[in-house]
């Protein structure tokens, strides 16, 4: 089977051999402006990344990348990309047929999609990632805003700029306009539903979120906040795939 590939977008690599250090140093700038999208066909088990079949060579520049973030932002964003990566390998694992595409640029939104997952029977998750550290997260329904509380420290973090709910409706509100090709193409696809979820990677937990924000799915718990805003689910890194399993169409 002819399995086609999407190239990622400003994908590079270090070649410590024959790069100099100036053009090194313009290597790390040109990573830090821009991530890249890669999709994962997996056929027979075999996995095709960036049409390359090697996943060493993958490591070494996923390596590289997280050691630049490291340095500009004191770790936020290597600690995003590795549970971007990391969320990734367990739904690879998972589901087998998966189609995953990762770090859709947004026009006009101040990050990209993490995460565009097609399960089986056009079942499609819009999936933001975040991984802000040791803390929980909730919800405070007052504000009508997502809030973390870091260990340790008394105040609280809301995220407001940009608004997690109301981003994630654009976000796909500008998917289903821009990139038809992932929903499949037609009129008829790019209807279909699209779960929104937000997850928070490990060691992120939850606090204590009011009993009638929660939804059941089978057997899972999990938040399901509904507002002005527009709506999302709230799962930590560890329910993912059991929720991708069991959320119905």
């Amino acid at each position: 089977m002819n399995t086609p590939t999407l190239q990622p977008d400003q994908q590079q690599e270090p070649d410590q051999q024959q790069e100099s250090a100036k053009s090194a140093a313009q290597d790390e700038s040109d990573l830090i402006q821009t991530f890249w999208t890669r999709t994962y066909f997996i056929v027979g088990g075999t996995t095709l990344i960036g049409g390359v079949f090697f996943s060493g060579i993958w490591s070494v520049g996923l390596v590289f990348l997280s050691y630049i973030l490291n340095k500009v932002d004191g770790g936020v964003q290597q600690r995003k990309l590795e549970a971007i990566q990391r969320i990734a390998d367990q739904i690879e694992a998972r589901f087998p047929d998966a189609k995953i595409t990762l770090q859709i640029p947004i026009a006009e939104a101040p990050r990209p999609l993490e995460m565009f997952i097609e399960l089986p029977e056009k079942r499609f998750f819009l999936i933001s990632v975040r991984a802000p550290g040791m803390g929980k997260v909730f919800y405070n329904e007052q504000h009508e805003a997502i809030c973390f509380q870091r260990k340790g420290r008394s105040g609280v973090t809301r995220y407001k700029k940009p608004d997690l709910i109301e981003q994630a409706k654009e976000n796909e509100h500008w998917i289903r306009k821009n990139r038809r090709d992932l929903f499949g193409g037609s009129s008829r696809d790019a209807r279909r539903t699209a779960v929104r979820v937000l997850v928070f990677a490990k060691p992120t937990q939850l606090k204590s979120i009011p009993e009638h924000l929660y939804d059941n799915v089978a057997s899972l718990k999990v938040p399901y906040i509904r507002n002005s805003k527009g709506t999302i689910y709230i799962l930590l890194e560890e329910q993912l795939c059991d929720f991708l399993a069991n959320k119905p169409l």
